[in-house]
C-alpha cells in the first residue's frame, strides 16, 4: 500500500469507500478495526468486517465515519446518485493560499479533461479531479455568501 493523498482520495466503489474510511482511521487516528468496533459500541469486530463488504446498516454508517474521522462512504453514496456534497463553510475570510490551491486543482482538472478527450487520461481520474474542482468552487461560493454574517470562531483554526 502506497501513500494516500487524503484530500484527493475518492472511492470508485462502495467497498473501496469503506476501505478508505478504515484506512483513514488507521493512519490518522491509529485505530485498529477492533478499536473502531469498540468505539462504535460493538462487541465483535467480525461483524464490522462483514458490514464493510457493503452491508452496513445505515444507522451505523454515521458512527463508523465519525469514529474514523472520514466520510468517504457518504461521499460515494451521494456521488453514485449524481449528487455533490460540500463541507459547510464557516464564513471565514478567503485566504490567498486557499484560492491559489483551488486554481491549481482547477488547472489540473482542465488538463485531465483535455487529455481524456484525446484518450490520454483515465475516466476515473478525470471525474475525481472535476468533482474536487466543483466542490472547491461550491465551497467558496457559500463562503462568499456567508461573508456578510460570519459565524463565531470558538477558537477553531
Amino acid at each position: 500500500m502506497g501513500y494516500i493523498n487524503w484530500k484527493k482520495a475518492r472511492a470508485s466503489s462502495l467497498q473501496e469507500a469503506f476501505w478508505l474510511v478504515k484506512e483513514y482511521g488507521k493512519t490518522k487516528r491509529n485505530l485498529s478495526v477492533a478499536r473502531i468496533a469498540e468505539l462504535m459500541g460493538m462487541e465483535d469486530e467480525s461483524l464490522l468486517y462483514k458490514w464493510m463488504k457493503g452491508s452496513m446498516p445505515v444507522q451505523k454508517l454515521h458512527s463508523f465515519e465519525y469514529v474514523c474521522g472520514a466520510n468517504y462512504v457518504s461521499i460515494y453514496l451521494a456521488s453514485s446518485d449524481n449528487k455533490l456534497l460540500i463541507d459547510i463553510p464557516t464564513g471565514k475570510a478567503l485566504k490567498e493560499v486557499s484560492v491559489m490551491e483551488m486554481q491549481g486543482a482547477f488547472n489540473d482538472a482542465m488538463g485531465l479533461l483535455i487529455k481524456f478527450a484525446s484518450g490520454e487520461a483515465e475516466a476515473d481520474e478525470t471525474v475525481a479531479a472535476l468533482t474536487r474542482s466543483m466542490s472547491d468552487l461550491a465551497y467558496h461560493r457559500e463562503n462568499v455568501q456567508k461573508a456578510e454574517a460570519p459565524e463565531l470562531d470558538f477558537g477553531e483554526e
